[in-house]
């Protein structure tokens, strides 16, 4: 089938949609979160009881860094052939943020961080 790709793969619903898709099998996957440690952690477990190429990179919506340096491992894994062809994306990421107004580190409101992309943010896509 190819990777798939899913953010917050590793708790709650994404966890449950994560182990849905290994049960399936036939793909890779690469789980994306913020605490590594602890998105590590479940992809070991899962890869064991699984049988499954499991990959996990570090990854908080709010950070617009974040996200490039999370695209750019993924790419790298891409390039390595460590992962088949990238051929579904699961985004997962939502929250809503109660009480007073919190920001994130580009200064954007964390609601909107973390469930949008500014368009302010786009590049380009070149092919």
């Amino acid at each position: 089938m190819g990777t798939v790709l899913i953010t917050g793969g590793h708790k709650g619903l994404g966890l449950a949609a994560t182990t849905r898709i290994l049960e399936q099998g036939g793909c890779d996957l690469i789980m994306a979160g913020r605490d590594q440690a602890e998105v590590d952690a479940v992809a070991r477990n899962l890869a064991v009881r699984h049988r499954a190429n499991i990959r996990t990179v570090v990854l908080d919506v709010t950070s617009l860094y974040s996200v490039r340096t999370a695209a750019s491992a993924v790419q790298a894994l891409l390039r390595e052939e460590v992962i088949a062809p990238l051929q579904v994306l699961i985004l997962n990421a939502g929250a809503q943020f109660m009480g007073p107004p919190q920001y994130s580190v580009d200064g954007y409101e964390k609601t909107f961080a973390t469930n949008c992309r500014p368009l302010s943010a786009a590049k380009p896509v070149v092919r």
